[in-house]
């Protein structure tokens, strides 16, 4: 996937394709800013997505996982559960 973005973005170089669960993005980042301060390169661009798959909310669902009121209440009483939500980040270094 990360190959096909820097094609149609007409980007050059390195393209490296991460996945370490929750701290792809972080990972990303970080090898981004090490090759830049490197000077392997004077440009790097991190990116990294949280999208959410129907397979994976409805087994957190019957798991009793997620929040029935659709609110996360961390360390409170009214805590039943959490809420999962989709993001993109891009950051150019």
């Amino acid at each position: 996937a990360s190959g096909q973005l820097s094609f149609s973005l007409g980007l050059t170089g390195p393209c490296v394709t991460l996945d370490t669960a929750c701290s792809s993005w972080l990972v990303a980042a970080h090898l981004a800013r090490a090759a830049v301060f490197r000077s392997e390169c004077s440009l790097a661009t991190a990116a990294g997505a949280g999208i959410l798959g129907a397979a994976c909310g409805r087994s957190f669902s019957l798991q009793g996982m997620l929040s029935e009121r659709g609110r996360c209440h961390t360390y409170d009483s009214r805590a039943d559960g959490y809420c999962r939500g989709e993001g993109c980040v891009v950051v150019v270094l």
